[in-house]
C-alpha cells in the first residue's frame, strides 16, 4: 500500500476527503469510480461497511489523519 499524498491530483484527494467523516453512497461514487477509487478499495483504503456504503477502513483514517 503506497499511496503517496503528494502524487494524488485535486479531484483524488477530494474523493479520499469525502470518506473521512462517513459512509458514502456507492452513487455517490459512481462519477469517480476510476481506476483510483478501485485502487483504493483493492488496497483497503475503503471498505463496504452496508450493501453499497463505504467508508475509510481504519488504516485509511490512520493515512488521513496523516495528511
Amino acid at each position: 500500500m503506497s499511496l503517496d499524498w503528494k502524487e494524488l491530483d485535486k479531484e483524488q484527494k477530494n474523493l479520499m476527503r469525502e470518506f473521512r467523516d462517513d459512509e458514502v453512497p456507492i452513487r455517490m461514487l459512481e462519477p469517480h469510480l476510476t481506476r483510483f477509487a478501485q485502487r483504493l478499495r483493492g488496497d483497503g483504503y475503503i471498505v463496504e461497511t452496508r450493501p453499497n456504503l463505504y467508508s475509510l477502513s481504519e488504516f485509511g483514517r490512520k493515512f488521513m489523519a496523516s495528511r
